[in-house]
C-alpha cells in the first residue's frame, strides 16, 4: 500500500520536464503510452464488467480491491507516474470510513483505485456510467452513483451510500467538492458529505493529493510523467455532528485541506 516511493522535495512534485528533442520524443512517448494504457483499461473493464455481470456482482466488495489495485497501478505505470505515498496505515483494514480527497485531475480515479482498501467503492456522479468501459467498471464493483441534477435522488442516494458503508464496513471515497477543480485552487466543500457523516457516522480520512493536476489539468488529453504525493491523515471522529453544527464541521474540514495545501481558507 506504500506505492512507489521517491525522494524527491516537495516543490518537484508534478511533471518532469524535458526540452528540445528530448521533449519531442516524450511527447510521442506520451501518445503511445495513452492509447496502450486505454487499451489495457478497456480489456480489463469489459473483462472485469462480463464477469460481475455473469456473476451478478456476487461478492464484488471482497475481492475487487485486488483488480483495483492493479488496473490502478499499472495504469500510472505506463503513463510513468510515480506516487510519494504517506500515512497509509490510516486506511489498513475493512472499516466503515469516509476518504474525503481534493479533487484536481482525471488521475486521481487510479490513484485511489492504485490504493484502494478493502471493500472500497466510490460516490460518483451519474455521468460516469455512460463514460465507455470505464462506467461499466464502476458499475460493476457497485459504485453508488449520484443524480446531481435532482435534489429528491441525491438525497437518497445519500441515505443508500450512508446504509453500505454501515452495513459492509466500506471505505467510501467522495471529493466534497463537487468537480475538479480548474486552478487547483480548494474549491467550496458541499454538504453532501456531512449529511453523509451524520448519517453513517463512519469517521473522515482526509487524503491530501498534490501535484496530480500538474501531470494532467483539467482539459489535457495525455498526462505527464511525473510524481504525486498523497497523504492520508489521520482520521477525524464524526460523533459530535450534529445537524445544528454540520456547517461548522464543513468548515473545519476545510481549514485542515487548506493547511495542508498551503492554500488560504
Amino acid at each position: 500500500m506504500e506505492g512507489s516511493q521517491d525522494q524527491k522535495p516537495a516543490d518537484e512534485l508534478g511533471p518532469r520536464s524535458a526540452q528540445g528533442s528530448r521533449g519531442i520524443l516524450y511527447s510521442l512517448r506520451g501518445v503511445c503510452v495513452f492509447v496502450v494504457g486505454w487499451l489495457f483499461l478497456m480489456v480489463i473493464c469489459l473483462a472485469f464488467s462480463l464477469f460481475a455481470l455473469i456473476t451478478l456482482r456476487w461478492g464484488v466488495r471482497s475481492y475487487m480491491h485486488k483488480i483495483s489495485r492493479f488496473a490502478g497501478s499499472t495504469v500510472l505505470w505506463l503513463v510513468g507516474i510515480k506516487l510519494r505515498v504517506h500515512g497509509a496505515e490510516h486506511i489498513a483494514g475493512r472499516k466503515a470510513r469516509l476518504l474525503v480527497l481534493n479533487h484536481t485531475s482525471q488521475l486521481d480515479l487510479f490513484i485511489f483505485a492504485a490504493l484502494m482498501p478493502e471493500a472500497g467503492t466510490v460516490l460518483g456522479k451519474r455521468e460516469l456510467l455512460f463514460v465507455p468501459f470505464v462506467g461499466w467498471f464502476i458499475w460493476s464493483i457497485r459504485t453508488i452513483f449520484i443524480n446531481r441534477r435532482k435534489r429528491s435522488q441525491a438525497h437518497s442516494s445519500l441515505d443508500e451510500a450512508a446504509r453500505v458503508v454501515v452495513a459492509h464496513r466500506a471505505t467510501l471515497l467522495i471529493a466534497p467538492e463537487g468537480t475538479r477543480s480548474r486552478t487547483g485552487k480548494l474549491g467550496p466543500f458541499k454538504m453532501g458529505l456531512f449529511h453523509l457523516a451524520l448519517a453513517s457516522r463512519a469517521p473522515i480520512v482526509p487524503v491530501v493529493v498534490k501535484g496530480a493536476r500538474l501531470c494532467q489539468p483539467m482539459g489535457q488529453l495525455i498526462p505527464h510523467p511525473g510524481t504525486i504525493e498523497v497523504t492520508f491523515l489521520p482520521e477525524v471522529s464524526t460523533a459530535d455532528y450534529t445537524a445544528e453544527n454540520l456547517k461548522q464541521q464543513r468548515d473545519a474540514l476545510r481549514a485542515m485541506f487548506c493547511e495542508q495545501l498551503g492554500q488560504e481558507a
